[in-house]
């Protein structure tokens, strides 16, 4: 995918942003190889400046609405501007790739509508690929042909400037996959497709013809891609299909080799992390791995299983949650009842030392009384018996 190839959505997207309303804040995102299926940047960043000003100083939730209507909830990281968890069901569901152009319509406080403007993809005829730049973009208002490379520099180089780079993250253990972006091979250009690692399939593998995982392959549209997908992966997606007895790409056509690759690789790693997640995990995730799931079954992927698993989690996860609350709420109880008893404590503590007071004030007045009543007593005798 070439500059003017990119170009001519950006083209696009200017015109998409034109037409929208004033009254709400947009900006023009381009998705680079990064952010695609098999990218090393799994999350989506905008420039600082625009989220310094339109968005929550906080880490909050945000929904990207997309043109379908369908909600893809992200969490947002306000220091690095980046959209991470949930972003990759978003890229899946609406098969994004290089040089497509986002139009980011910020129609409330925390929801974006989308609106997607594809790369111009070079067309061959009678074996000559046109000039991308020279392809005329359906949906505009004239369709003029774009060409102007330049604007394309101008908007990769402002990106560049504005964006956030998160260095943390160059130390991630997790596995990211590489993938190129040539196009699917032909029955004529499978010799070089051989040289790159991509074998074309001759029969169509059935699932109960593997015996042992060195049987195991990946078929899609007639292609091998076992040499795209890193071994450990391709393990734990063998566990996966054989637990189910089926190819779980079976169902999967007419897409991308990176993106099958990427829903294979990510489908692994999801039934690792629902088999590690614990009680006290957070529903977020779970519903951030349904998420993905969901657009890779819609995709074609059999992996309702794994959503019926993770729907499970949830179920027991909000009963946790509910006693969680219902426990709190007994606490805070149990905390009032003690701070009014230790209220009324200290106030009969303070009572019976009252008591003790006037106890001792009793005791004192009545040893007064009776000394007086002695020197009475005394001085009677002494009066009465005193000589004539």
């Amino acid at each position: 995918m070439n500059s003017a190839s990119c170009n001519c959505a950006l083209n696009g997207a200017t015109l998409v942003q034109a037409k929208l309303s004033l009254e709400f804040h947009s900006l023009v995102k381009l998705v680079t190889q990064q952010q695609v299926p098999g990218g090393k940047e799994q999350f989506l960043v905008l420039p600082k400046k625009f989220c310094y000003e339109h968005l929550p100083m906080d880490n909050d939730t945000v929904v990207f609405l997309d043109e379908k209507n369908r909600r893809f909830s992200t969490g947002y990281r306000f220091r690095k501007c980046r959209f991470q968890v949930g972003w990759r069901a978003f890229v899946y569901a609406n098969r994004l790739d290089k040089g497509d152009v986002l139009v980011l319509h910020l129609i409330e406080p925390l929801t974006f509508k989308v609106y997607i403007v594809r790369a111009c993809r070079p067309k061959k005829v009678n074996g000559a690929i046109q000039n991308p730049g020279k392809v005329v973009l359906t949906g505009t208002e004239n369709g003029d042909p774009v060409s102007e490379d330049a604007r394309y520099r101008m908007v990769v180089k402002k990106e560049s400037q504005d964006t956030f780079r998160d260095d943390s993250d160059k130390g991630d253990t997790t596995e990211r996959l590489k993938f190129d972006h040539r196009p699917t091979p032909s029955r004529d250009n499978i010799c070089s497709d051989v040289s790159g690692g991509i074998r074309f399939s001759a029969s169509v593998l059935k699932f109960q013809d593997v015996k042992r995982f060195e049987d195991f392959q990946i078929h899609v549209d007639g292609l091998i891609l076992d040499s795209e997908l890193p071994v450990d992966a391709k393990v734990k997606y063998y566990a996966l299909c054989c637990s189910q007895k089926m190819f779980l790409h079976k169902r999967v056509t007419g897409l991308s080799r990176s993106l099958v690759v990427g829903m294979i690789s990510e489908t692994a790693n999801i039934a690792d992390a629902i088999k590690s997640t614990s009680l006290a995990a957070s529903l977020h995730n779970l519903e951030s791995w349904d998420n993905t799931l969901k657009a890779f079954e819609d995709l074609g992927m059999s992996v309702g299983f794994l959503r019926t698993r993770i729907d499970m989690l949830v179920k027991v996860s909000r009963k946790y949650e509910t006693i969680n609350e219902s426990k709190s709420a007994e606490y805070k109880l149990i905390e009032e009842k003690k701070r009014s008893l230790n209220e009324i404590v200290s106030t009969m503590d303070a009572l019976r030392k009252s008591m003790e007071a006037l106890k001792e004030l009793i005791k004192n007045l009545e040893a007064k009384i009776d000394g007086d009543m002695e020197g009475l007593g005394s001085e009677f005798n002494r009066i009465a018996t005193a000589p004539w």
